[in-house]
């Protein structure tokens, strides 16, 4: 579970694989200590997942061998937060949100 979250965190991607020589490519990938799970076989080639990082040195490797690489879905909480960063607003809310819940915290409430 914890792996989990660390991937959403880091945000990872789904890729497929066509052409080539997968096989080169996931003892490549294995070779230069890039972590693939959820490897899956397609009728022309592999699925498989990845840290968004990581992807594109899996590019490279998959030139080298011949293969082409697309990306089928993006995951985690870097890719769903890009649609706010245009507003700063929001950001400065949560911060704001964040600063008063910790200091209204550091004292003992008490009602009569």
């Amino acid at each position: 579970m914890l792996v989990k979250w660390i991937r959403w965190l880091m945000g990872y991607v789904e890729f497929e694989l066509v052409g080539g020589f997968p096989e080169r490519f996931i003892n490549s990938a294995v070779r230069d200590k890039i972590n693939i799970w959820n490897i899956r076989k397609l009728k022309d080639g592999i699925s498989a997942d990845a840290v968004s990082e990581d992807y594109i040195r899996l590019k490279k490797i998959s030139k080298r061998c011949g293969c082409r690489t697309k990306i089928v879905k993006k995951h985690g909480f870097p890719f769903s937060t890009r649609k706010y960063r245009s507003r700063v607003g929001l950001i400065a809310g949560a911060f704001v949100f964040s600063g008063v819940i910790y200091f209204l915290s550091s004292y003992i409430w008490s009602i009569d």
